[in-house]
């Protein structure tokens, strides 16, 4: 990429994921064998990159990697996807962060993260890149990478006057003051939850959520949010 800006930024995690395709998720001291094994590249951040690289958009990645193969791997994937990795930093002594994936036979998972290198992506970190946010359009964001991270990157976008997308997953308890520098949240049913106290269960619950949220005193009157829930 001849420019070393994009417009969009995404920090987030990286991480390899092993799958497991099973009849159904084990139960405790149960072994199952497996009707097929998997190594694919993940993370929620990393996702977000390959997608938007496929899709056509000029992107960057902030995030660590471990110092290995998988690390490497990754950030050729990356590469070949049309991704920025000038950001990306292998992590000396670090593994990259793995996924353990249970898939079963109605296609629901179970997952098991170790973060790895994704911990090492610090508010030092994301600050010796600040001026990739700044020139950014969109900053998009996860919750999988230390959470102080995603605030400091969150709020040199606002400083900057970069619009702010946060994909609240894996669903937790937000600061106020976190959501405040939020433009658009895009939960699923179990972080629309975690958010509203509203449990999804059919479309009436949707809407009472989403009016929930674009009704909170934490919105800006000047950007409102925006609210998707994914079944």
């Amino acid at each position: 990429m001849k420019n070393q800006y994009a417009d969009l930024v995404i920090v987030g995690s990286a991480n390899v994921d092993h799958i497991l395709n099973v009849d159904d998720f084990p139960v405790a001291g149960q072994t199952l064998t497996a009707k097929n094994y998997k190594v694919a590249f993940g993370g929620k951040g990393a996702n977000q990159a390959v997608a938007a690289g496929r899709s056509g958009a000029n992107v960057a990645f902030i995030g660590c990697v471990g110092n290995d193969e998988f690390g490497n791997n990754i950030k050729t994937q990356l590469q070949k996807d049309h991704v920025n990795v000038q950001a990306l930093q292998n992590v000396a002594h670090q593994n990259t962060g793995v996924a353990l994936i249970f898939v079963n036979q109605h296609a629901d998972n179970c997952i098991g993260i170790h973060a790895g290198a994704n911990a090492a992506l610090s508010v030092d970190y994301v600050n010796q890149h600040k001026n990739l946010i700044q020139h950014a359009k969109i900053l998009l964001l996860q919750l999988e990478t230390p959470i102080e991270s995603v605030i400091t990157a969150a709020t040199i976008a606002k400083h900057s006057g970069i619009k702010v997308i946060l994909n609240p997953a894996p669903a937790q308890a937000l600061a106020p003051e976190f959501l405040n520098l939020i433009d658009i949240i895009t939960p699923n049913e179990t972080e629309a939850e975690q958010l509203t106290g509203v449990k999804i269960n059919n479309l009436d619950d949707v809407q009472n959520a989403a009016h929930i949220l674009t009704n909170m005193e934490l919105k800006r009157l000047s950007s409102p949010w925006a609210l998707k829930v994914f079944g």
